[in-house]
């Protein structure tokens, strides 16, 4: 399941008219950048280079239990850059309570899906990435780098949205 841009921009707006301005930041970062919840929830700032443009997700938060970078677009760069002059921490994502990583987004989340009037889970942000990526005619080997999965097989669930890409390609026969 992966969401149109104006289901996005519906749970964006959402979460702002409720007040939920980590949340709203939370889903952009998985957005775009195809991260899975557990690796933006424990990010930390000593892990972003915004100059370089990507940040490090560690091993010990990856599935695959490797480092990965994770690069940034100019929207997840402005989101970054935002909060981080607004630090309180050493996580992007900190509960300011106990000054710990925050623990779960998942209530307020299903509060505000309440609202909604279409599905969504947090991992359904990741397929988003992907699923835009494609239909933007990104080659299926560069979704599988920026997911950070080790075989194309995973990655080939998205190939089926690419129909652009193949008509275009008919063309160069006539």
């Amino acid at each position: 399941n992966y969401l149109t841009v104006e289901q996005y921009e519906i749970l964006l707006d959402t979460c702002l008219s409720h007040g939920y301005h980590d949340l709203h930041d939370f889903i952009v970062l998985l957005t775009m950048t195809g991260c899975r919840p557990v690796e933006i929830k424990n990010l930390a700032w000593v892990d972003v280079h915004l100059e370089k443009r990507f940040f490090i997700v560690r091993n010990c938060w990856s599935k695959n239990k490797r480092m990965m970078y994770k690069y940034l677009n100019d929207t997840a760069i402005e989101l970054l850059h935002q909060r981080q002059q607004n630090r309180l921490g050493d996580y992007v994502f900190l509960n300011v309570k106990t000054g710990k990583v925050i623990g779960s987004y998942q209530k307020i989340f299903n509060k505000v899906k309440k609202h909604l009037d279409f599905k969504v889970t947090f991992y359904d942000l990741r397929h988003t990435y992907a699923s835009w990526l494609v239909q933007g005619s990104v080659s299926i080997y560069t979704v599988k780098e920026l997911l950070g999965h080790r075989d194309i097989a995973s990655t080939m669930r998205y190939a089926h949205l690419d129909y652009s890409t193949k008509c275009e390609a008919l063309k160069v026969i006539g």
